[in-house]
């Protein structure tokens, strides 16, 4: 017997007897050396229901069960399937595994499964974690694109004419992150770039670019070997505070190199053709879904050139390509001049409710005497109300950001709750009729009276006074209280914001609280009326844009016969 062998070498060492469990018939026991060290803790495998050190082989199932399926224990896998299939039972493993081993594999191969099939990761935009650094490997083995019956869905586009086709976005362009740009890199002349904010803004149709788009970087912060986007190429912004702006983009138009900039995605065609057919594709709702259905309702959403690489185009022939652009050039041209004309109305009209307002304010509106006004500090008058709360017990209250609020003219743009915003850290508590204050590029001027009680977000201020609180909304909004306020936020530069200390130094321009009640009357009637005129405006304005989608799918998609120009 192997236990009397050992207790013999043991005896011959002077080593005193032990009385050692017989193994069983069959099994191979290794015998340990004298002064030798174990490679394992003695009952390493018991506390987890497994065999003992001698009988068992391999690594934890439950903890690396994944390799099996994708490594070295996958063919004793495919192998018990076969030799079921052909009725033959289980088979032992191949690699010298016990039938109770092989159960072990069995029992965890569903949940594997569901591991291989799950879709990608996602970082932050799904919820899901990023993958651990040590099983990088295996998450490259899941498959990242979609399966073929995805590939040839054409439901986002609908009924494919006669010698179009579809091809995934990446065989047309080179898809790459845009260089590193922040507010302080930008200079009055150098190379050009294009950062997010410039793809967002009202100038930008999506259709060419315009010169005031463009900004400015010294030469030296271009990374070596960053190919310029020339003539034909995209930038899509990387960010956006909505889920309409996802897929907003610039297309060049002209003979100008670009650089894109800070959170952007760039596009450089692989072949030298003229792409404006695509840049009224991507203004369609129904190729921004292909981007917009893997993205989750969070407080910035992320278009990663990944995202854009998984998405797929609708190819004409050139010589459609080339009469549906000419059709749209012609019918999309006055669109657009009526948009600009309705949106310079809505400027002029934000212009003259900041000139009403800092005119009354100031004291110079009939019916106002303000010899009897005195100058006080912002901290006199006013009180932070700092009131941070855990937002799980306030799940179906109101909940106010900075997105949600208006710049310039104190009108709130959405009503939503904690909730539905995904509030997960602590947001200030604040009630009815608080003042709150977006201390975050104070330039912007975003102040609302609050309509109810509820919880703000952590960039913002709730303030309480001994005031009339709507007369001193109407004093945030003046021109005296912004200039103050960007004036000591500007050195800020990066992200430009105000503390409390900062706030409570500025002067305030205060009358008796008989004025402030004429003056809230006032600046009520006045810019009730300016919301109108604004409300009409952008109401034009969005049955003009609903027309100009609205032909633009019909046209890239060949519901319209373009052959015959405009």
């Amino acid at each position: 017997m192997v236990a009397h062998r050992v207790q013999g070498a043991r005896q011959a060492h002077g080593q005193a007897e032990t009385h050692e469990r017989p193994a069983p018939e069959g099994h191979r026991q290794s015998v340990r050396r004298p002064g030798s060290r174990s490679r394992r803790r003695p009952n390493a495998g018991r506390r987890h229901g497994l065999r003992p050190r001698g009988q068992r082989q391999g690594k934890h199932p439950l903890r690396h069960g994944l390799r099996r399926i994708h490594g070295h224990g996958g063919a004793s896998l495919r192998a018990g399937r076969r030799h079921r299939l052909q009725g033959q039972g289980r088979p032992r493993a191949a690699t010298g595994r016990t039938d109770r081993r092989g159960r072990h594999q069995h029992q965890l191969q569903p949940i594997l499964l569901q591991v291989r099939t799950a879709t990608r990761p996602t970082g932050h935009r799904s919820g899901n974690p990023q993958p651990r650094r040590r099983h990088r490997r295996l998450h490259e083995r899941i498959p990242q694109m979609r399966t073929r019956n995805e590939i040839n869905n054409t439901e986002w586009f609908g009924h494919m004419p006669d010698g179009w086709e579809m091809k995934p976005l990446k065989s047309l362009f080179s898809i790459g992150k845009g260089i590193t740009v922040t507010k302080a890199d930008l200079i009055e002349h150098g190379v050009p770039v294009v950062n997010y904010g410039q793809v967002h803004s009202k100038l930008n149709d999506g259709f060419s670019i315009h010169r005031e788009l463009i900004r400015y970087v010294s030469p030296d912060i271009i990374p070596d070997n960053t190919i310029p986007i020339s003539k034909g190429g995209f930038i899509f912004a990387s960010t956006s505070e909505d889920l309409k702006g996802c897929g907003n983009c610039i297309y060049l138009d002209s003979n100008i190199e670009v650089y894109a900039g800070g959170d952007t995605t760039q596009l450089i065609p692989l072949q030298t053709f003229d792409n404006k057919y695509f840049a009224y594709l991507f203004s369609t709702d129904n190729w921004r879904s292909q981007i917009r259905r893997n993205l989750v309702d969070v407080k910035v959403f992320h278009v990663n050139p990944r995202d854009l690489k998984e998405t797929y185009v609708v190819v004409p022939p050139r010589d459609v390509q080339r009469s549906i652009v000419a059709f749209l050039d012609s019918r999309c041209k006055p669109i657009n001049e009526a948009i600009a004309r309705h949106r310079m109305i809505i400027d002029k009209l934000e212009d003259y409710r900041k000139a009403v307002i800092s005119h009354t304010v100031a004291g110079d509106s009939n019916g106002l005497d303000n010899t009897r006004w005195t100058w006080k500090r912002f901290k006199f008058i006013a009180h932070v109300d700092s009131n941070l709360v855990e937002p799980d017990n306030y799940q179906h209250w109101l909940h106010i950001s900075p997105e949600s609020i208006s710049k310039g003219n104190g009108r709130l743009l959405r009503t939503s709750t904690v909730y539905e915003d995904g509030v997960t850290s602590c947001n200030h508590l604040f009630h009815k009729g608080a003042i709150l204050y977006s201390k975050v590029r104070p330039r912007l001027n975003k102040v609302i009276i609050a309509p109810d009680d509820g919880l703000c977000s952590a960039d913002m201020y709730p303030i309480s006074t001994s005031q009339f609180p709507e007369w001193l909304k109407y004093y945030m909004l003046s021109d005296q209280f912004v200039e103050q306020a960007g004036l000591v936020s500007d050195i800020r530069i990066k992200m430009p914001k105000i503390n409390q200390q900062e706030l409570g130094n500025l002067k305030v321009f205060v009358p008796p609280r008989q004025d402030q009640l004429e003056i809230i009357s006032q600046l009520d009637y006045k810019c009730a009326a300016i919301d109108e005129g604004v409300d009409r405006q952008e109401q034009v304005i969005a049955r003009l844009e609903e027309y100009r989608r609205s032909l633009i799918f019909h046209a890239v998609t060949g519901r319209i016969d373009c052959m015959g120009g405009a």
